[in-house]
């Protein structure tokens, strides 16, 4: 993005006062305060730019980077982050439609995959990630020894936990931020993520993803699957996995949200099976059921239940689930009024 149309944006979404233009090694920048302060910085705000956002007259993506909070990412992926934090923000819905259609992207572009929606916040492994190198984002189980709990906190008995799904998950809990904890890992066991979910009453952010976790890249639940089993159960939410599996309901995975990305989509036609599109019964699902649809190129293999209007997978019973999977069907797209969705990738909102 140019310099006149980056600095539009930057004024959009509320920065004020004078731009500082720098020069790296071989692009321009402008820096600004992190828009992202209230929420990721420790002391919640961000006194000095600590942010830099690339520009040029070439029409490729702007490139975002923190050095406090060390956000990686694009203009486009900064104005996702952002809706989700904000939530409901007509302003940078508008935003986010402008950069997505009028920048360049190319094969070949510099942290490309971020153009596709992903909420990524990974750090310093760009192009690793273009050639689909993970082998970075395994971490030691020992990183998991500190959220170790005894007791189950309140808030999981809540949602129907026993001591025998929170070891099968391997639930913990962040003493310090009052957060439990879920491990990702990837089908060979190996563990490449961590979320947690605040349970502070009415918390403004949901969801967390510790360690620069790579969301889009992994299915969680997928290193319990059953490939000889009859087909996979693709959902939006990680409680809505662990309330099917506890049901007996085999191979159920989710996408951490509405927006199922193409790393994703890749880990699921190797399996062979057919996948069945179990999100919520809202917009932001059947948004999501059309991508997942269009994604495997009229394969035949996505198929579709009828969930209840504003229900998803977690307020479901057994019999409800079991009578949803008997009736399913192939999937047909759904026609939507675009511009009548807001935030329907907000991934913090829809768990």
């Amino acid at each position: 993005m140019d310099k006149i149309r980056l600095t539009e944006v930057i004024r959009a979404i509320g920065i004020k006062g004078k731009l500082k233009v720098t020069k790296g090694m071989n692009k321009e920048n402008i820096s600004i305060c992190c828009p992202l302060a209230k929420w990721r910085h420790e002391k919640g705000s961000d006194s000095r730019p600590s942010m830099s956002i690339s520009f040029n007259d070439k029409g490729e993506p702007s490139l975002v980077h923190c050095f406090s909070c060390h956000f990686n990412g694009t203009l486009l992926s900064l104005l996702q982050a952002m809706s989700t934090y904000r939530g409901g923000d007509t302003t940078l819905d508008t935003l986010i439609k402008q950069v997505e259609k009028n920048d360049k992207i190319t094969a070949t572009t510099k942290l490309d995959n971020f153009q596709r929606g992903l909420f990524d916040e990974i750090a310093k492994t760009d192009e690793q990630l273009l050639a689909g190198n993970t082998k970075s984002f395994q971490w030691d189980d020992k990183e998991l020894d500190r959220f170790k709990i005894t007791k189950l906190p309140e808030y999981a008995i809540r949602r129907g936990f026993t001591s025998a799904m929170a070891k099968l998950w391997e639930l913990g809990y962040d003493r310090k931020r009052h957060r439990l904890t879920f491990p990702i890992r990837d089908d060979k066991h190996n563990l490449v993520g961590l979320m947690g979910r605040d349970i502070h009453p009415d918390p403004k952010i949901k969801w967390f993803a510790y360690w620069n976790c790579p969301k889009g890249f992994y299915l969680y639940g997928e290193h319990l699957l059953d490939k000889s089993a009859e087909f996979i159960i693709v959902c939006e939410g990680m409680l809505d996995v662990i309330h099917l599996y506890s049901l007996g309901i085999k191979n159920p995975i989710c996408i951490f949200g509405s927006y199922i990305t193409e790393h994703q989509i890749q880990r699921l036609l190797r399996y062979g099976l057919p996948i069945i599109a179990f999100f919520d019964g809202d917009e932001g699902g059947t948004l999501a059921s059309n991508r997942l649809n269009k994604m495997v190129e009229g394969a035949e293999m996505v198929l579709s239940v009828d969930m209840p209007d504003g229900k998803d997978p977690g307020d479901l019973t057994k019999e409800e689930i079991d009578t949803l999977i008997s009736n399913r069907k192939l999937y047909k797209f759904k026609n939507l009024e675009l511009d009548k969705l807001v935030n329907v990738n907000i991934i913090d909102q829809l768990f």
